[in-house]
Parts: C-alpha cells; structure tokens; sequence
C-alpha cells in the first residue's frame, strides 16, 4: 500500500499545493511552520476526515481552517492491492456533516462510509498509534482496534475454572481500583499525583513562560519602532485607497452586469423580440387560450350514444316505405290477435251460409191446405175423402218435419267446420307476420314485443339523424377554430425560429426584454464611472489600521508589563526540580499499580477469549519481531528491551525489571518505534501500509539518528516511507 499523489486546495498553512510519492523513502525538509506537520495531518483528514467544532473546544478543524478563503480539502490518491483509489474530501468550518466526500476505485465512484477504517482496518485512534510516528508519541499502549486487526481465533476454556480465575481476578482488581467510589490505591496516588502534577505544570509553565518572555521581550524590543514606521506609511496609503475603492466597486458592479448580460446572449444569441413583435406573441396567446376554449366547448358529449346508433342504423338506414309497410304488418297482426282473442273467448262468429226455409214453408202450407180441404169433406160427410185426405197431409206434415230437421243438421256441422277452418288460417296468417317482423328487427339489433319496435326503431331514427346533425355541425365549427389555430401557431413558429426561442410565453420575453434594456443602460453608467476614478490599486483596510494600532498599543503596554513579570517568574523557575523528583516517584508507584491493574484486566479479557490460544497465535509473533528490531538497534543503547504480553516495554538494569516510564526520551523514541513496527507486521500479512514520520527522532544522538537511519532505508525498500524533519542533521539525505 503506497501513497501517489496529493493536491491541497486549502488546509492550514498549505494552498493550491501538489504533491508526488514515490516508492521507498521519502524525506522531506522544511524549516519550521512550513507545513511539514500541516502535511501530515493532511493525509491522516483525507483518510478519517475531521471532528466537528464544538462550542467548548479548539480541535484540529479550527486549527486547520484557511482563513484566507477557498475551497477547505483536497485530494488524496494512493495504491492498494494493484487499485487506484483516490480521496476527494472538502470540510466545512464547523460541522462533519456538511462535509464533502468522494471515494473512486480505478476511476469509479464507490460507496464509502470511512475509507480510513475500510483501507487500513484501523480506527483513527490506532491509525496514530502505529501508521503516524511523532515526537510526541511516547505512549506505547495499544487498543482493542490493533488487537481485532490482528485476525486471532478465540476458543473456548473450561467454564468452572474459567469462571473461579476471573472472580479471583476481579477481587484483586478491585484493590487496586474500586467498582464504586475512589477508595482504592489507584484513586489515592492519582489524588497524589494530581497535586504534584499542578505544582510541577505551574512551576514548568513558569519556566517555559519565562523563555518565552524573555524572548518576547527582546522581540518588542525590535518590532516597536517597526510598527511605529508601519503606522506613519499606512496612513499614506489610507488616502490613496480611498480613490481606489470608487474605482474597485464600479469596476466589480460592471463585472457582474457584464456577466448577466453574457449569460443572456449566450441563451439568444439571436436576440430578443421587438416591441411589435412581443405585442403580436401575446395577442396569439390570448386567441390561442380563445381557441382553445372554444373548441372544448364543441366537444361531442353523446359520442357513445351516437356510436351505438351508428353501428345500428349506419349502413342500412331503413327507408320510410320500409318502415310503412312494417307498421301495416304491425297493424294486420294487431287484427289477427283480436280476433284470436275473439274466437278463444266465444264472442266471434263466422257469417253462416244462408239456410232456405221456403220449400218446406210452401209444403207446410200444402199440408195446412190438405187438412183444410178434409175439414171441409168431414164437413159434407165425405168420410172417405176426409181420412185419406187428413192422412196424406199428416203423412206430408211428416216428411216435411223430417226433411226439414235433416237439412238443419247439415247446415250446423257445415258452419262449424267452416268456423274451425278460418282460426287456424288466422293462427297461421299471424305467426308468419309476426315471423316476419322479428327478422326485420333482429337485422337491427331490436329485441321485444314487434309491436313496440316500429315506434322504438322510429325513435332512434329520430334521435340518430339529430345527433348525427349536431356532430357534423360541432366537428365543422372545430375544423374551423383548429385552423385559425393552425394560422396563429405558424405565426408563432416563425418568430421563434427567428430568434432560437423555446416555449418562452409572453411575460418571460417581456422581463427578459425589460432586463437586458437595464442591464445595456447600467453597462454605459458603470463604464463613464470607471473612466473617473480609474487608478491603480493600494492595499489598505480600516481593520489593518485599528489592527497596527492595536498591535503598537498592546506591544508597548506589554513591554512595560514583561519587566515586572520577569523578575517574578525567575522566582518561580527555581523550584521545578524538586518538584520534578517528587513527581516522579508517585508517577512509578502510578504506574506500577496500572500496570498490574492492566496486566488483570488483560488477562480476565484472555480468559474470557480463551487467552492461552489468543498469545500463542499473535503475542509470541509480535514479541520475537520487536525483539528483531530491538536487536538492529541494540548497539543504539546498553538497555535490553523487552516486550510483554500486554505489548507494555519494559527493561532490565543491574538485574531490576523497569517500565518505560524510566527510559530516557530517545531510549523511549526507539522502544515505541520497534513496537509500532512489530505491530505492523503482525496485523498486515501482505502488503504493508506506508509509514509517517513528523520530526519523530529530534531528541536522538547522531549516532542513535544514525542506526534508525539505516533501519528506515531497509524498510524502504519494501514499502513506502514520508519522512519530514526541520533540521539537515536528520534529513536522511
């Protein structure tokens, strides 16, 4: 894993910076304040970002903010495993929230929540505990991060004993420090330390203070009549920015204008309409919205009513002789079915065939005469006469009554077959009629009592050819609205193609119009302005005079000041050593009882991750590598280094264990970076992370400089190194 390239917009004292990295080695020397440190916190931002500011607190966001302006960020570009990531990322003033982050993978944007933790598999915190080396790390604890990265299986132990040990454990952790209160040993000698701390901080601060007023005080000393130089010169060139500040308003106002004014022409770079035309635009919007109206005005609302009526009627409209004669067929059944219903209740008779009864009348007066003439022979006693006479009539009155009775019989079967004969001719007559019309009107889609239909086929006739009206009507008005339409539209066309507009209505082109006259009429006044206070510039700002005055008063207040404060802070100095030695003391006893406490609580998390298994797959590697390190850099030192299973460094002295709290600081510089670089090794089996160094060795000898630079060029040749230093003695070069 190598960093390529970085380029810093703005972050603290870098600006519009660019930087390249190669492989192996890389040192760089910068006198102090040139952004060595800026570098590197640089670098560590891009991969974790920056805190929020918080209203109690100065963090490295407020540190680092440019106040001179621009884009707070940058962008940071490195390899890993054969990838190219690059890391674009811009802070706001304040908060992480409103921060801007962009993470590509070979020239392709991916997700990305922390690419610091996804890259190294560290959190910031252990980021700086083993990628980032400074001179002020002289910490060589680690943390639960680096532990996890190291990729160790836990296994399981015997749960009894497991359970006694870490009750044994916890009793005797609590001696040292206490679950509840501050009763305990830790709590008491931290009280001690505490007050030796504060006497030590004041009485340090004092001394650091002295330096540093001594040093202010030769400063003023200079800078007084510097200032008072600065002064006479600013007023000077007070009078002369006055003029100019005229001239830099016009001039920024006339950019602006400017700037619109090229925005609107590169939008129409054709024009803008003239006042008849834009006139001509807004009398066809309003003709259109008429149009418009009018035809939804004219829409068909029986469309579907009509359609029905159309299929039905539209290609084969019956003719009025046609629905004539199946209104005659109508009425002809209507007939039929009353006398139907005639003949099935009684009430209608055939006319019968005429029954003559004159024969037999003429015969029954024959016998009538018969009988009169044997009256008359009885009378004149023609006895003889009479009886044949009174017989034959009898005989003839007889025959008369038989045959007359015979011809009766006859004429009443004769009627009632003729009766019988003209039903079943009605029946017949009024089912093929009524066949008839049921055809008709199913050729139509009809259905019902065919008595009903001819006034129902009438009445969608009637309704047809008054929708089919209104249709034609409605449909020809639209056509012709559609057209004026059509004529405005085309009109519109052209003036729109005329000057590259788009939809634009009547109001934007008027304000744009209106817009682009002001702006040709501010141009002209801008520019006569200009030409009066036109001058050169002179930087002057009222906050750098009441800054320079401020600056002159304070300092000769404070050179007063400084030589009271002085002689009492000499006073104060003298007491650091012997408080320094009582620290001390308290500050082993402090550590050697955290040490212990750590060293129990270490091994009741071992416990529980089944501890014996955890060191024999991961602190036996790190401690033999630190051991390797140890061993290149011996010669640097008489002190035998040693590391822990709870990666604390110890050593040996005339046959007494100490902590690292005894070393010096270069012994310590040495120890932690072993450490850190046996660390690496063991959380990073493949490719290995670049290394940070920011002045991390000021406090080494030459020739303990000169051991770790052999180390970190060996080291170089397998992975990449920034190393950054003030001074030429420990360049590396």
């Amino acid at each position: 894993m190598r960093l390529l390239s970085c380029t810093i917009e703005h972050f603290g004292a870098l600006s519009e910076s660019n930087y390249a990295f190669r492989e192996g080695l890389n040192v760089f020397l910068q006198d102090n304040g040139k952004g060595k440190t800026t570098l590197c916190a640089f670098l560590k931002a891009m991969l974790y970002g920056l805190p929020s500011v918080r209203a109690d607190s100065f963090n490295a966001r407020s540190h680092y903010y440019p106040f001179a302006g621009g884009k707070y960020g940058g962008s940071l570009t490195l390899e890993k495993e054969g990838k190219i990531y690059r890391i674009e990322r811009f802070f706001d003033k304040k908060s992480e929230k409103k921060d801007e982050c962009k993470v590509y993978c070979n020239d392709r944007l991916i997700e990305s929540q922390n690419i610091g933790q996804e890259l190294f598999g560290l959190n910031e915190e252990s980021f700086e505990r083993t990628v980032l080396f400074t001179s002020e790390d002289t910490e060589g604890r680690t943390d639960e991060e680096i532990v996890l990265k190291l990729n160790r299986v836990v296994q399981n132990t015997d749960g009894e004993a497991l359970e006694k040990a870490k009750f044994l454990l916890s009793k005797a952790k609590k001696v040292y420090r206490a679950d509840r209160g501050n009763n305990d040993e830790i709590s008491h000698t931290k009280e001690a330390l505490a007050r030796y701390d504060a006497l030590l901080s004041e009485a340090e601060q004092t001394k650091a203070s002295l330096q540093e007023a001594q040093a202010r005080y030769r400063e003023l000393e200079k800078n007084i009549p510097v200032l008072e130089d600065a002064d006479s010169d600013l007023q000077k060139r007070k009078v002369a920015c006055e003029r100019y500040t005229y001239y830099k308003a016009a001039a920024d106002e006339c950019a602006k204008v400017q700037e619109e004014k090229s925005k609107l022409y590169y939008r129409y770079p054709k024009g803008l309409p003239t006042e008849e035309e834009l006139k001509q635009i807004a009398l066809i919007e309003r003709e259109t919205i008429f149009y418009q109206g009018k035809q939804e005005e004219l829409e068909f609302s029986h469309e579907e009513e009509w359609r029905k009526l159309d299929e039905r009627y539209g290609r084969n409209e019956p003719t009025e002789e046609v629905l004539n004669t199946v209104r005659e067929q109508r009425d002809e059944l209507m007939v039929l079915e009353r006398k139907l219903s005639a003949y099935a209740d009684g009430h209608y008779e055939e006319k019968p065939t005429k029954f003559s009864r004159i024969p037999y009348l003429l015969l029954c007066i024959a016998v009538i005469v018969a009988l009169a003439v044997g009256v008359a022979l009885w009378q004149f006693s023609y006895f003889d006469y009479a009886k044949y006479t009174f017989i034959g009539g009898i005989v003839l009155l007889a025959l008369d009554g038989f045959f007359y009775l015979l011809r009766a019989i006859r004429w009443v079967s004769e009627n009632q077959n003729k009766r019988r004969e003209s039903r079943e001719d009605v029946i017949h007559q009024a089912k093929k009629i009524r066949s008839s019309l049921v055809e008709f009107f199913a050729e139509y889609g009809l259905q019902g009592d065919v008595k009903n239909l001819p006034d129902v086929m009438t009445g969608d006739l009637v309704t047809f050819h008054a929708l089919s009206a209104e249709k034609a009507d409605k449909e020809r008005r639209k056509r012709d609205f559609a057209l004026l339409q059509q004529k405005n539209d085309d009109k519109l066309f052209f003036i729109r193609q005329k000057y590259n507009l788009n939809d634009e209505s009547y109001e934007t082109l008027s304000a744009l119009k209106a817009k682009d006259d002001a702006l040709s009429e501010s141009l002209q006044t801008l520019g006569e302005r200009m030409e009066k206070y036109r001058m050169e510039p002179v930087s002057y700002s009222e906050e750098e005079e009441t800054t320079l005055k401020e600056l002159l008063k304070n300092s000769r207040k404070e050179f007063i000041e400084l030589k009271t404060q002085i002689e009492q802070m000499e006073h104060v100095a003298e007491k650091v050593e012997r408080y320094r030695s009582q620290r001390a003391l308290a500050a082993e006893h402090l550590a050697d009882i955290e040490r212990r406490e750590r060293l129990l609580l270490k091994t009741m998390e071992l416990l529980s991750r089944a501890g014996d298994n955890l060191r024999s797959r991961y602190v036996s590697p790190v401690k033999m590598t630190f051991r390797a390190y140890a061993e290149r850099l011996k010669k640097i030192s008489d002190t035998q280094l040693s590391l822990d299973e709870n990666f604390a460094v110890s050593f040996e002295k005339n046959g007494e264990k100490h902590t690292e709290e005894y070393l010096s600081s270069g012994e310590k510089a040495i120890a932690f970076l072993c450490m850190r670089l046996s660390l690496l090794d063991g959380m990073y089996e493949g490719e290995t992370p670049f290394l940070l160094f920011d002045d991390a060795f000021a406090l080494l000898d030459q020739g303990a400089l000169k051991k770790v630079e052999t180390l970190l060029k060996d080291l170089g040749k397998d992975r990449q190194i920034l190393y950054f230093t003030c001074h030429p003695s420990r360049s590396f070069v």
